[in-house]
């Protein structure tokens, strides 16, 4: 194959030519369907342009490289400019590699993989994933920054399991970085921390319900305290008065997306739940659920033991006469909500089986549903 390419590439395959050959025949041995001609077309594609002249971690960067390509072009992920347009190593390889060739060589034996590995695992949205990393290159100055970034991407793309260790890095990413992962690139520098502190204050509500279009305009004239008190109000999470909305519907049939094979049933995890993580049972045994307003992610919990929270007939005026208020939120199968000492009656949710609430959000589910339904009080926007 040296002879397809000059260069940097050539002289780096000549030199590695025998034990290059014998990773070859591994992955040739791993994957039935690894065409040799065609695999070495695309190492002579794809590797000179991110190899470029060499310098400090260009082996290292071609050594992970070649891996990258054998494996996914034996998996059929990969394949000439004109085939497998959608799939996240196409675009991993055209377009976000390229774009990071200079954050791939400071970390070239982990970033590579690194993207690659993130980007399988958020499945569906791969190639959305692939391409939010190549967007993020011209908003980051290190390899660093931008592992943080496509964090941030990751979580805002629906991987919920990463929402607190986004927040973090959300907080410390220069502005613009910090913009361009959450998809708010038109939005002004200052309104970075803003849209970091709402979505830390409550991240069932995106930042643009948090921040109108009139603040966004004025942001830039404000002095730095007035940003610091609008940084604050929006960190506390205080819904505004309203009707109860439905801000998400998680889970659905085993083979679908989803894990579970019959309605489940929402358990009573007490202080381990939050606004965001809860558990369900279904045949299958206990999930844990995190959830926000980018997406859910549902993961079995074989350690969790936790009772069932079903929805119980409203008591009559006797009945609750003698027990009194409920010590913690209840919700009746009438649709009635207890809470705090008040009552008030949410239509949607009558006919639930099964309930939590925590922390302000009310999840239930029911009979006829494979989905958790999520409902949250509006917040109003600064």
């Amino acid at each position: 194959m040296s002879a397809q390419v000059g260069g940097y590439t050539k002289d780096w395959l000549a030199a590695k030519r025998e034990e290059l050959n014998a990773r070859f025949k591994l992955a040739a041995r791993r994957f039935s369907g690894l065409d040799g001609n065609a695999a070495l077309a695309l190492l002579a594609d794809l590797l000179p342009p991110l190899a470029g002249d060499g310098g400090p971690g260009a082996n290292e960067l071609l050594d992970a490289l070649y891996d990258l390509v054998l494996l996914h072009a034996g998996r059929g992920l990969l394949g000439h400019e004109s085939a497998q347009q959608g799939t996240f190593a196409t675009m991993l390889f055209r377009e976000t590699f390229p774009k990071a060739r200079s954050f791939l060589l400071e970390q070239p034996s982990f970033l590579p993989a690194a993207l690659s590995n993130a980007a399988e695992s958020m499945g569906a949205q791969g190639p959305l994933y692939a391409r939010a990393v190549a967007a993020l290159c011209d908003a980051v100055s290190s390899a660093d920054e931008l592992k943080r970034a496509a964090a941030v991407a990751a979580w805002r793309l629906g991987e919920a399991r990463l929402r607190e260790t986004a927040l973090e890095y959300l907080a410390a990413l220069p502005p613009r970085a910090a913009l361009t992962a959450l998809r708010l690139k038109h939005w002004p520098d200052e309104a970075a921390p803003l849209a970091s502190a709402a979505l830390s204050g409550d991240a069932w509500h995106g930042p643009e319900a948090a921040l109108s279009s009139q603040t966004l305009e004025r942001l830039p004239k404000l002095a730095p305290p007035e940003r610091e008190a609008l940084r604050v109000r929006l960190a506390e999470r205080k819904p505004s008065r309203g009707e109860w909305t439905l801000a998400g519907r998680l889970g659905d049939f085993t083979g679908f997306g989803g894990a579970f094979d019959e309605p489940p049933l929402l358990l009573d995890a007490g202080a381990r739940a939050t606004r965001h993580c809860f558990w369900a049972l279904s045949t299958e045994g206990i999930f844990r659920i995190d959830a926000d307003a980018y997406g859910w992610r549902c993961r079995a919990d074989r350690k969790a033991d936790l009772p069932t929270q079903e929805v119980k007939a409203k008591p009559g005026k006797l009945g609750a006469l003698l027990k009194g208020k409920p010590a913690t939120p209840q919700l009746y199968a009438d649709g009635t909500y207890s809470a705090a000492g008040q009552e008030e009656q949410i239509p949607q949710a009558a006919g639930a089986t099964s309930f939590a609430a925590p922390d302000g959000a009310l999840f239930y589910t029911r009979r006829d549903s494979f989905r958790v339904r999520v409902l949250v009080l509006p917040r109003a926007s600064v």
